[in-house]
Parts: C-alpha cells; structure tokens; sequence
C-alpha cells in the first residue's frame, strides 16, 4: 500500500510494512534517495516541520527522520505497538498506542507528556 506524505518538491512513497522509504521528485517521480529503516513502517508517516515521524507496531517505537539529511534523528521506544498515524502541532508530534496511551514528542525527541 504506498503512502504519500508531499513535502514542496519531495513526496516520499512507503510499502506497508516494508522497511524502505523513497524520496521522490514530486515533478518527475525520479527516485531521489531511499533510506532503510529498523523496522517495518505499518503507519501512515507523519511530516512536521523537516522531520518526518515514523511508527513502528513490530517494534513498539517511533523514529524521527531528518528531511534534509536524509538520516535518522532519534527513535523512542513506547509501551505497545503504535495505534495509528501520529499528528504534527507547534513543534510536537501526538500519537497514541494500542495500550491506550497518548504521547505529545518534541520534534528534538522530548517526551512532553505520556498520558492513558
């Protein structure tokens, strides 16, 4: 199932769980770059900023990824697998769990809050 965060002249494409996002020319669909990831990426990826947030359910963990770098930022491990795709807001990604908890994470990867 392919996913399609666009960010200005970039969109990135995800198989549902695969382990591997494409960076895209959004004009041409030329392949620009691709990264590997640690685990396979079964939530839509969320983009805030430069730094695009992906969830992993095998793993029960979120990693920020650098859009400029292409690179992996930090990854937080959570108490059970991520329950869907997380929200972007004033510098924050909100995401919440199949154990039932809510997570508001700085895009700097500080836990703000971790509420049930």
């Amino acid at each position: 199932m392919p996913i399609l965060p666009l960010t200005g002249k970039f969109l990135y494409y995800v198989n549902y769980n695969s382990n591997i996002i494409y960076e895209l020319m959004a004009a041409s669909g030329t392949v620009y770059a691709n990264f590997t990831v640690n685990g396979d990426i079964d939530t839509i990826p969320t983009i805030g900023g430069n730094v695009m947030l992906v969830g992993f359910s095998n793993l029960n963990s979120v990693s920020a990824i650098s859009l400029s770098s292409d690179s992996a930022l930090w990854s937080l491990s959570v108490d059970s697998p991520i329950g869907a795709t997380a929200s972007y807001a004033g510098g924050n990604f909100y995401f919440g769990t199949l154990g039932g908890y809510m997570y508001s994470v700085s895009s700097s990867g500080r836990v703000n809050w971790k509420t049930y």
